[in-house]
């Protein structure tokens, strides 16, 4: 059976924000507070994407998105550092186009 993507961004702790995409968004929660043993808040989670491609195509959109129109550098791995009061735009492109409003 084919598992349908979601685009997620998370806020690790006080200062780090992640952004990617899975087939279980509670299991990535969980594997994220483990790894970092910091408490991890669901910003947002997008609708079903159809295809991985698609999945990676937006992941590496929402990068260069936070980078060129607000400023945010990306720290490896998907992350990047959250400016507090700072409100995002992101658009994802799926079978119709998502629009993301998050205030950090």
């Amino acid at each position: 059976m084919k598992r349908d993507k979601r685009m997620y961004i998370f806020r690790i702790g006080d200062k780090i924000g992640k952004y990617g995409y899975t087939n279980n968004i509670i299991r990535r929660l969980k594997e994220l507070e483990r790894q970092y043993k910091k408490v991890v808040t669901i910003y947002w989670v997008s609708e079903q994407l159809v295809r991985e491609d698609t999945a990676k195509r937006n992941e590496q959109r929402m990068r260069k998105e936070l980078a060129q129109k607000y400023g945010i550098s990306n720290i490896p791995n998907d992350r990047f550092e959250i400016i507090e009061g700072l409100a995002v735009e992101l658009s994802i492109r799926g079978k119709r186009k998502e629009v993301a409003n998050i205030i950090f």
